[in-house]
């Protein structure tokens, strides 16, 4: 279900979120998902300043993802910031992008998963870093009122 956000060309262009309906499900691991929640609630436990990178690498790898990791949003700056970034993208930890033209925001906008195709066609941030995506999936989240998007890229 889109919301009725209004978005600009360029940026509605590259929303396919329509196919993710489309695309068949892997067979659920359930062993696999069980024993990833155990080892979250360990280092939850154990570890909490390891929660982030882990949470990403285990979502990154049950996913077949290239890259993954949560963008938060910064109020007082009105921008995100990108933490626990691994795989492909992992040399823009701690980068930023604006909240009112990037994916993350636009994820936000929507409040629904997003799935874009090439976002770099339609932001430039990601043109001049001069690296390709060829889709990322974004997720909404909340956390004690602060706004977060966890991406996953995709090749």
């Amino acid at each position: 279900m889109r919301s009725q956000a209004r978005l600009p060309d360029p940026v509605a262009a590259i929303i396919i979120s329509d196919q993710l309906a489309d695309r068949q499900s892997a067979a659920p691991d359930f062993l696999r998902e069980k024993l990833a929640i155990q080892d979250l609630a360990e280092v939850m436990s154990d570890h909490p300043e390891e929660i982030l990178p882990r949470l990403v690498r285990t979502g990154m790898e049950i996913c077949g993802a290239h890259s993954a990791g949560i963008s938060i949003f910064e109020p007082e700056a009105n921008q995100f910031r990108w933490y626990a970034l691994a795989g492909e993208l992992s040399t823009f930890e701690g980068a930023t992008t604006p909240r009112n033209f990037s994916p993350c925001g636009v994820c936000l906008d929507l409040a629904e998963p997003t799935l874009m195709e090439h976002p770099e066609r339609a932001y430039d941030c990601i043109g001049e870093a001069r690296i390709t995506v060829p889709e990322v999936l974004l997720v909404p989240l909340g956390v004690k009122s602060a706004a977060a998007s966890p991406i996953a890229w995709s090749g």
